[in-house]
């Protein structure tokens, strides 16, 4: 809900079939701000207070609501049903709202934004740790969060996804016994520590978990993902499922030794075609030796030529030449940030079209002129550091021969199965390799989307 029309039109709804809708009344979001609606806060307060079905709620201009709205607030406060909740533009107002929610969440999600905070940016422990026997997911970003939490455990959350400067394995694996799927990330460069330093965290890290035993390590974690530092600085030394990151020639030796602490059966990496010369990923190959799947997925922004193309594939088959990959994705695209943009931009929080007062004019203009700005600043800064692309490349990239890429390929894997390849400005193409019992011929078919893309789902 974004607007006082629709706020108003769905109270009447509600309302008119009160009590029964309530009962299907299993989500609630707040896509944005909206002004001059004092006369529907009692109703839509009923409403919220007494849904004893509604699992999900999420607020996007979480501290604005949670300031201008106090009456919503206690409402939601009562409910007692909430399972699901996602605060976004979160600030010292959310920490405050955290502590008195007492429905038993299993998934909480807050995205802090640091216009909303009055001081140094705030821990979330407090916040949280009254949930930590329910809590099953938690996503947090730009929180202190691992700092702050050492004396709580979390035995039952399964997923974990957050940003923090500095991890360390003494203090995640006791706090997270049951993690099967973690996602960690620290973008930003004032928190990165030196090399030696960081190389001392990663020593520390497996001799804490060599001292602890089998019985101690995190026996169900599937899938890590997060930057290279980050992960290295955790230094997990279990066997997982996936492992994805961000590779450049500064990071992939670091990487490279990840890859032989977790042997992974699944690799997603992502590189810069001018960032990470096709033949550093050997080592990585090599190191994982039990690999079954791999998604690589290669910026071609910076590629000069032609030739860069075909260098990254003659050595990457080479590389798995003597693998025993059954699932290959390959991906191509010219900007990489603009798949974050994008995600930024998420539709559920645009403006809306009909967000008009009964006067016609549009509300929330104040809104509507920053989401421009900072959407014309995101562009600006991504048009700044992209390199340029040569057309002659994304003429060679627009008529490339797809069947005839994977058919090298599947002569050069010998275990290879499964294939998806994704160039820019074409449909994903699925196929199926068949190997003959004479044991040196092969096939391959096209699959439909709909089947190549379960496939992919499953294996990698």
């Amino acid at each position: 809900m974004g607007s006082r029309f629709k706020i108003r039109s769905f109270c009447d709804f509600m309302l008119s079939g009160y009590p029964s809708r309530l009962w299907y009344l299993r989500e609630i979001i707040f896509s944005k701000t909206f002004k001059q609606v004092t006369k529907l806060v009692e109703p839509l307060g009923q409403i919220l207070s007494e849904a004893s079905h509604l699992d999900s709620l999420e607020i996007a201009r979480c501290d604005w609501f949670l300031e201008n709205y106090p009456g919503l607030v206690d409402a939601i406060v009562s409910n007692h049903h909430i399972k699901s909740l996602r605060l976004i533009k979160a600030g010292d107002q959310a920490l405050q709202f955290l502590r008195r929610i007492c429905s038993p969440l299993t998934s909480v999600t807050v995205l802090l934004t640091p216009e909303c905070v009055d001081g140094p940016v705030p821990s979330i422990a407090l916040g949280l740790s009254k949930f930590s026997k329910t809590l099953l997911e938690i996503n947090v970003r730009n929180f202190l969060f691992a700092a702050h939490l050492t004396v709580y455990t979390y035995p039952n959350v399964t997923s974990l996804t957050i940003e923090e400067s500095d991890v360390r394995m003494p203090v995640f694996m006791p706090m997270f016994p049951q993690l099967r799927e973690l996602s960690i990330f620290c973008f930003c460069s004032r928190f990165a520590p030196l090399d030696d330093e960081m190389d001392t965290i990663h020593a520390d890290s497996k001799a804490w978990q060599a001292a602890q035993g089998e019985a101690t390590r995190w026996r169900f974690l599937e899938r890590l993902e997060g930057d290279v530092h980050s992960l290295f600085r955790l230094a997990p030394t279990c066997k997982i499922r996936l492992l994805s990151s961000i590779l450049t020639s500064q990071n992939v030796h670091r990487f490279t030794q990840l890859c032989r602490d977790t042997q992974p059966d699944t690799l997603k990496v992502y590189f810069h075609s001018d960032k990470l010369q096709a033949h550093e990923l050997e080592d990585v190959i090599q190191a994982s030796s039990q690999l079954r799947s791999i998604s690589i997925t290669v910026d071609a922004m910076g590629m000069i030529s032609e030739m860069d193309f075909s260098s990254i594939f003659v050595h990457f088959r080479r590389m798995l030449h003597l693998t025993a990959v059954h699932t290959l994705y390959i991906r191509l695209t010219y900007h990489a940030g603009d798949d974050l943009s994008a995600a930024e931009s998420d539709s559920s929080y645009a403006p809306d079209s009909d967000d008009e007062d009964e006067n016609g004019a549009l509300e929330d203009e104040d809104d509507s002129a920053d989401e421009a700005e900072e959407e014309a600043v995101i562009n600006s800064l991504l048009e700044a550091h992209r390199p340029n692309t040569p057309d002659s490349v994304k003429r060679y990239l627009a008529g490339l021969d797809v069947d005839a890429v994977i058919e090298r390929c599947a002569r050069d894997i010998p275990t290879l199965r499964y294939a998806c390849f994704d160039k820019p400005n074409s449909p994903l193409a699925y196929f199926e390799v068949f190997r003959h019992e004479d044991g040196g011929t092969f096939s391959w078919i096209r699959l439909s989307h709909a089947v190549g893309e379960k496939i992919m789902a499953n294996l990698c």
